[in-house]
């Protein structure tokens, strides 16, 4: 630890020709740890608050350089000291913002990306829905397709004219009868999916087609012109469950 002292001068009016000049030195000390840490973040300086200021009567000539060169080597180390500690300061604070511009900028990105990937899962989700509803995806059957008048049917369901519901042919339904009531079957309330140049419906098995082929499978009216029209009275179709 090096010592420095920092004099200021206080001179007292003296008459010319008087005796010899009576200077009285005021001595403030100072206490600077570590002067060659000039790339520290910290500058630590002890400034003795309890000591009084020494007063110091001296006749001898020649001080003023002393002071002026002490003074300047304390004040100066403890300027670039202090500059030191502030620009790192300066530093530091500019590395928060910083960080924090890049952290908000990252977060956005993120966050635009995500919607751009739900986006691109839900516009998928839709054309695969649409995809399945046109194409097969199990085992196929090929039949023909006609539409009655609907009403009570074998699986003891009244239905409508406007309901999506078929009936498949009678050997098909009564190859799945679980007992002797023909409401039992294991086929009511099965679902399939039928197509047609292009075009596919699901429908619900809720009865039995006793003028039906294997395979054929008879609509209800709103449900065949999902189909075709009813004018065409028949037509191919194939089918698969679902």
């Amino acid at each position: 630890m090096k010592f420095y002292s920092l004099l200021a001068l206080a001179c007292g009016l003296c008459h010319v020709g008087a005796a010899p000049i009576r200077t009285v030195l005021v001595t403030h000390t100072i206490w600077v740890t570590q002067k060659a840490a000039v790339d520290s973040t910290e500058a630590t300086s002890v400034i003795s608050a309890t000591t009084p200021a020494v007063e110091t009567a001296t006749t001898t000539g020649g001080f003023l350089d002393n002071i002026l060169n002490a003074a300047s080597d304390g004040s100066n180390i403890f300027q670039v000291s202090a500059l030191d500690v502030q620009l790192g300061v300066a530093k530091s604070s500019a590395t928060v913002v910083t960080s924090a511009t890049t952290t908000v900028s990252t977060s956005a990105a993120t966050a635009t990306t995500t919607s751009a990937i739900e986006s691109t899962t839900v516009g998928t989700s839709t054309a695969a829905a649409a995809a399945s509803s046109t194409s097969p995806t199990g085992s196929i059957y090929s039949g023909q397709g006609t539409f009655y008048d609907t009403g009570l049917g074998a699986c003891g369901w009244t239905s409508t004219d406007s309901d999506y519901i078929v009936a498949i042919d009678i050997k098909t339904y009564n190859a799945h009868n679980v007992d002797s009531n023909p409401n039992h079957n294991s086929l009511c309330g099965k679902m399939i999916r039928a197509f047609y140049q292009g075009k596919s419906v699901d429908v619900k098995v809720v009865d039995a087609c006793e003028g039906c082929k294997v395979n054929d499978l008879d609509f209800s009216p709103s449900a065949f012109q999902q189909l075709a029209n009813e004018s065409l009275g028949r037509i191919d179709i194939t089918w698969e469950w679902l």
